[in-house]
């Protein structure tokens, strides 16, 4: 019980800290206060740019901060009010399990976590939250225990997503409203992928045939978390290996007619069998 008795900030040090509303305003804002807009942080050693520095929305201020991705001061990340709709209606999509494996610690962590936040936007701003986990149920850790079982893919991909479930059950988190497969969305996928392939920010690979994520173009215009290509820890000779940058992932990856894949045809390259890769 005495996990139970720790503070807040204990709960969401890894990338969410609850704080009072005192902390970020010399005057206490109550949960109806709206905010205003300030102008986008000012930081010339961000690789994009100005126009695409985050600006804080507009809406309740929760009084909760958060350790904001997107938004750096001499590149170091910061947090910043968490602003919910006026409406108090909130869409949050959260990535769930790769299940090829029971569930484990860094799981519970992170889904009590959030379950956390879940109830405070609930109980204490009266937040009407849709909540939304996938599963990614198809990947290369998935296929290789999959062959290493001799059992299909699918089956094991069912058995940890059970695995989860009732793990998260016993430990009394909220399940989430809808929980999706990467499976069952093939085709929204592959519209999405051929989407980025039309604005240049993917490309084919004639080495390997996978569709890739060009990380160096992407961030000449835009800017995404850690997706910096010089924070790629990948080393330089994987540029021999059908990659324009080493920073740069497979988005669609080539499959044998042996394994697991769906047969796409994209426009400027033909038909390549294959599957999402692991970050799409």
């Amino acid at each position: 019980m005495s996990l139970f008795r720790r503070p807040f900030a204990s709960w969401l040090s890894l990338r969410t800290t609850l704080s009072s509303a005192r902390s970020f305003s010399s005057s206490r804002l109550s949960r109806d206060d709206g905010v205003e807009t300030p102008e986008a942080a000012d930081d010339d050693t961000l690789p994009y740019k100005a126009a695409n520095a985050w600006r804080c929305p507009s809406g309740i201020n929760t009084g909760i901060r958060v350790r904001n991705g997107v938004h750096r001061v001499n590149n170091k990340l910061q947090k910043t009010p968490l602003i919910i709709p006026m409406s108090r209606e909130l869409k949050w999509y959260m990535c769930g399990p790769t299940v090829y494996d029971s569930t484990h610690i860094g799981h519970a962590a992170c889904y009590m976590k959030f379950d956390v936040i879940r109830r405070v936007l609930r109980l204490m701003f009266g937040v009407k939250m849709h909540l939304v986990v996938n599963f990614t149920d198809v990947d290369d850790k998935i296929i290789s225990r999959s062959k290493a079982r001799g059992v299909p893919a699918e089956e094991l991909a069912r058995k940890y997503e059970q695995e989860f479930l009732e793990a998260i059950d016993m430990l009394k988190i909220e399940r989430a409203d809808t929980y999706m497969r990467v499976t069952e969305h093939i085709p929204a996928i592959a519209e999405y992928i051929q989407e980025l392939l039309n604005k240049g920010y993917a490309y084919h690979s004639d080495v390997t045939g996978d569709i890739n994520f060009d990380l160096e173009h992407f961030m000449t215009n835009h800017h995404m978390g850690k997706l910096r290509p010089q924070a790629s820890k990948v080393p330089p000779d994987m540029k021999g290996k059908g990659k324009r940058h080493p920073g740069d992932f497979a988005l669609w990856k080539r499959q044998p007619a042996t394994e697991l894949g769906w047969d796409t045809k994209w426009e400027g390259v033909g038909v390549v069998r294959g599957r999402p890769g692991w970050h799409i």
